[in-house]
Parts: structure tokens; C-alpha cells; sequence
């Protein structure tokens, strides 16, 4: 599998984030010293269920795979007004 490179929606959170939402995961654990993937990238690297512990680069940094996010969770979306 290797390496990675990818430019995906990032964001930057503790890991009480993932509780404070009730969500577990779908592999792994909640970590603050790596990256969660979502359900769907997780899918497009080939839904290997080894991928925890492998290396992806987001904006130029390597990070350990920690976690796949469940695929119930699509995010958070600061940027749209909810009625």
C-alpha cells in the first residue's frame, strides 16, 4: 500500500471530540497523534483493514492512521445554515 498523498477536508481535534460526539470507531481508536479517515476514504485506499498503523500525508505532513471514522459520521459543516 505504501504512502498516500492526499488532499482531503482536514480538520484538527482532540480526541474527547469523537465521545462528545457518542460516535465509536469503525476501526481503530480515537488518538490525538494521528489521523481518523472517513469511512468513504478508508474505501478508496481499498477498505484494507490493516491500514491502521500505515502513514498518509495531509498538506506536505505524514500522519499514522489511528482510526476509520463509522460511515453514519459525514463530517461537520461549519460553512452551511441549518433552518
Amino acid at each position: 500500500m505504501g504512502d498516500h498523498a492526499a488532499a482531503p477536508r482536514v480538520a484538527a481535534v482532540t480526541a474527547n471530540f469523537w465521545d462528545l460526539l457518542r460516535l465509536r470507531p469503525y476501526i481503530g481508536a480515537w488518538r490525538e497523534d494521528g489521523a481518523v479517515l472517513s469511512y468513504d476514504t478508508w474505501r478508496q485506499f481499498g477498505a484494507d483493514s490493516q491500514i491502521v498503523g500505515r502513514r498518509v500525508i495531509v498538506d506536505g505532513r505524514t500522519y499514522p492512521v489511528v482510526a476509520i471514522a463509522p460511515p453514519e459520521f459525514r463530517g461537520l459543516h461549519f460553512d452551511r445554515v441549518f433552518d
